[in-house]
């Protein structure tokens, strides 16, 4: 993570184990000196004292610069997220008896992700594998890719939360080909091709852009090799 690379994290004095997210910083300015300026930055003009209020196993800081009070609030807003995602990872890598066997399948039943194969016979299968091929970027020309094995996957609250947001680029697939689910989805299975209708921007292709996890809904994961040109 390169937010706690910037923060000096040492794993060997602190394992990722004993780090918590409720407090972070080991050591802090003496903000009882500081000095507001005109445009809004913080000086710290004290020397930097141990944080006696901090929780045991926080991140420890060992460097000050000079930020303003929301540049502050965000860095440790950012670090503490990361010390969240480090802890998901952690807990995936782990080793669980109870889930021996395929890590893929162990690592998405964790993450409450459930994966059912989609047998290469049928007409679902037929249908991602054009999907994959004809939308395949003309300007993505350095690599192609073979599918190995499609899965039908669904995500534990998706479904109820889901809203999503799409953007409209320059270039989308021919809907003349589209396919209609049973769930009303369209799946635009034609080549790609130039979007004469739409208004000027800067989006080469169709795609689904994704802020926050609410915009999210996994329906199926493929699994590729990627064959690059040399």
């Amino acid at each position: 993570m390169a937010e706690l690379l910037t923060a000096k994290y040492d794993a060997d004095k602190l394992p990722v184990g004993k780090l918590s997210t409720k407090g972070v910083g080991g050591t802090e300015p003496d903000f009882s000196e500081a000095q507001l300026l005109d445009d809004g930055v913080m000086v710290p003009l004290g020397k930097p004292k141990e944080n006696t209020s901090r929780p045991k196993g926080s991140l420890p800081y060992n460097e000050y610069i000079v930020y303003n009070v929301e540049q502050i609030r965000m860095r440790y807003v950012v670090q503490v997220e990361a010390l969240d995602e480090i802890e998901v990872t952690r807990k995936l890598l782990k080793d669980d008896t109870r889930t021996q066997g395929d890590p893929l399948y162990s690592s998405y039943q964790r993450l409450h992700c459930e994966l059912t194969p989609i047998g290469v016979d049928s007409r679902e299968f037929d249908m991602i594998a054009k999907y994959l091929h004809n939308t395949h970027a003309k300007t993505h020309s350095s690599y192609t890719v073979d599918i190995v094995q499609i899965f039908r996957t669904s995500k534990e609250g998706e479904v109820e939360r889901f809203r999503s947001t799409k953007g409209v680029g320059g270039t989308e697939p021919d809907f003349s080909e589209a396919q209609l689910l049973d769930d009303g989805i369209v799946v635009p299975l034609g080549k790609s091709k130039e979007n004469t209708s739409r208004p000027k921007g800067s989006l080469l292709y169709n795609e689904y852009i994704v802020y926050n996890v609410k915009q999210i809904r996994m329906r199926y994961v493929v699994q590729v090799n990627f064959n690059f040109k040399i």
